[in-house]
């Protein structure tokens, strides 16, 4: 008897633990749950912000904004233009700037190195060795465009005797310029390099290129200033024609072969 008392004992103790135990990882389960659940929002109400209100201009604002607006307005009327000349030969040098991309620089010596020579003496106003630095890119057309605007500044500064040989001069070289490098149809277009071999300098200086024949109207490295005064120092030409085309058959093929 006391041995089933005591195995009753036993098992009701046993279960009471297991209970216990039971009731304590229940426990331990819901405490982890309620540590790893997040904390709820809180209701905080954000008060709305109201726009600020658009402050108008003061006057001193406006003055200030206004007379940099003025000044350059003031500047820009009052500001005097380029001298029709000086804004002449400022496009005769862009258009031979544009040239000397075009055309190869000459072999005999380093491109530019002439052109600031040239420069320089023109403005020294020793016209004749501005020209004759300007032969060492002959026959490029770069060249002849650089020495027209020498030969140009010195009839400008040219007394009235002397004035009528700078434009002979001008004349001169705006027609070897249109024999070289105009392009007519009919005539073979030939590069400076190839002109350097069938002719020399000598040698088209000797060709004649008179005014009566030509005119100039096809002569490109003239202005309109140029033309008027060639006019009324020769008198209007009988025809106006490319030099190229009036000496045709200085570059017929048999002649370039």
């Amino acid at each position: 008897m006391l041995v089933f008392f005591s195995l009753v004992l036993s098992l009701a103790l046993v279960c009471a633990i297991a209970y216990v135990l039971h009731r304590h990882q229940q426990r331990a389960r819901v405490d982890a749950v309620e540590r790893e659940r997040g904390l709820p929002p809180l209701d905080v109400e954000v008060p709305e912000l109201e726009p600020e209100a658009e402050q108008a201009p003061s006057e001193e604002s406006e003055t200030s904004i206004a007379e940099p607006e003025q000044r350059v307005t003031e500047t820009a009327t009052t500001e005097p233009g380029p001298a029709p000349e000086v804004e002449e030969e400022s496009r005769e040098q862009n258009h031979t700037n544009k040239s000397e991309q075009e055309d190869s620089p000459s072999p005999v010596a380093s491109p530019g190195d002439w052109k600031q020579v040239a420069q320089s003496l023109k403005n020294q106003g020793d016209y004749d060795a501005a020209l004759s630095a300007c032969n060492v890119a002959w026959p490029q057309l770069q060249g002849y465009q650089q020495a027209a605007i020498i030969a140009r500044a010195a009839a400008r500064a040219a007394t009235e005797e002397s004035r009528a040989d700078w434009l002979q001069t001008l004349y001169r070289l705006a027609a070897e310029a249109s024999l070289l490098h105009d392009k007519v149809p009919g005539v073979p277009d030939l590069k400076w390099q190839s002109l350097s071999q069938r002719f020399t300098a000598e040698q088209i200086a000797q060709i004649e290129l008179p005014w009566r024949d030509l005119g100039h109207e096809h002569m490109r490295l003239l202005n309109k200033t140029d033309s008027r005064q060639m006019v009324d120092l020769w008198g209007e030409p009988e025809r106006q024609q490319s030099a190229k085309a009036y000496h045709r058959s200085l570059f017929e093929p048999s002649q370039t072969a």
